[in-house]
């Protein structure tokens, strides 16, 4: 690992070592780290006489993952999204249309893109099956608002979510 010198007056010294960032500060040490490096710093913590350490705490789990290998690992999700889409753009009626809300991705990864692209694209992918299945419908002048078919709708039209 690699020191960095604190960026401004009263902050501390940074470990890093490719994508991992540890943040040394006097009382703890935070940041991303791969998730085998924890055992590692614990090991080199342990064996110091100049510190007490008590503990590791571990807040989320974060992926060191390329767009591609984040995408292919999305798909793997893709009926939880569909159902998840569905329902949120379900409304009370017929005429009401919402916009697709900002959604997160539930691989936060180490560059702090977050997968962003990949998340992007999935989302639309879910979306645009459910449009072609006709689970969906677009406000008719708009294309950036969407419902969701109700009940009797999708009775008539013999469709199901699955």
């Amino acid at each position: 690992m690699t020191m960095r010198e604190p960026e401004f007056n009263g902050s501390a010294y940074t470990a890093c070592r490719g994508k991992e960032s540890l943040y040394c500060h006097p009382m703890n040490l935070s940041g991303p780290v791969i998730e085998k490096s924890v055992r590692d710093i614990e090991a080199a913590l342990l064996s110091s006489s100049l510190i007490t350490f008590r503990g590791t705490d571990t807040y989320e789990t974060i992926y060191d993952l390329s767009e591609e290998e984040l995408f292919h690992k999305l798909l793997e999700r893709k009926n939880e999204y569909r159902e998840i889409l569905f329902q949120d753009l379900q409304t009370t009626r017929r005429g009401l249309f919402k916009a697709l809300r900002p959604y997160s991705t539930p691989y936060p990864t180490l560059d702090g893109k977050n997968g962003g692209g990949a998340f992007k694209r999935f989302i639309h992918l879910v979306l645009e099956e459910l449009l072609e299945e006709e689970l969906v419908v677009t406000h008719p002048t708009d294309d950036r608002f969407y419902r969701s078919l109700n009940k009797t709708e999708m009775k008539k039209k013999r469709l199901t979510l699955a």
